[in-house]
């Protein structure tokens, strides 16, 4: 059983047991400007990463806001992708409507997709740079792809650290 839901803000990494190939999600409470002006109320929006830089909020696609109808959460898609402050450079890895409404129902029903394969990995941070990490293989091994050359020579931690309450 899964422990993602749309409940919570964070990011989230999937992966497709068909192709190997992984997509990370951000789910983040915002400010929303509506007509100009900024919106008294705040908005949960969720984001594809297509950058390089995964503790840039910039590197990320907003393509819907997650709202509570009936008890569950769903993902109402925005009319268009908003591209404001990503390099022009990731535009090209923006995917089609249809993809980011697959996107959506995957994130919407996580046991269905865990049944078919889909892993879900939480993102967490690196053992020794602490910076966000979202590639799987990084997630399980607890180091960026920088840092394990580091752990391979010897010159850092090789163990995750225990969390004391």
């Amino acid at each position: 059983m899964t422990t993602f839901t749309l409940e919570t803000n964070g990011l989230v990494t999937l992966t497709s047991p068909k192709t190997g190939h992984h997509r990370t999600f951000l789910i983040r409470t915002e400010k929303w400007k509506g007509n100009g002006k900024w919106a008294p109320r705040k908005v949960r929006v969720v984001s594809l990463f297509v950058g390089d830089k995964n503790t840039n909020n910039n590197h990320f696609l907003r393509f819907g806001e997650v709202r509570e109808q009936g008890g569950e959460y769903r993902i109402h898609l925005f009319k268009e992708v908003y591209t404001k402050g990503v390099p022009k450079k990731f535009w090209g890895k923006k995917p089609e409507r249809k993809t980011f409404a697959a996107f959506a129902k995957l994130l919407e029903e996580p046991a269905k997709a865990e049944g078919a394969g889909v892993k879900f990995l939480a993102s967490v941070k690196c053992c020794r740079c602490n910076l966000t990490l979202t590639d799987p293989e990084s997630i399980e091994n607890g180091f960026g792809d920088e840092c394990a050359k580091y752990i391979r020579r010897g010159e850092g931690r090789t163990e995750r650290p225990v969390m004391v309450a």
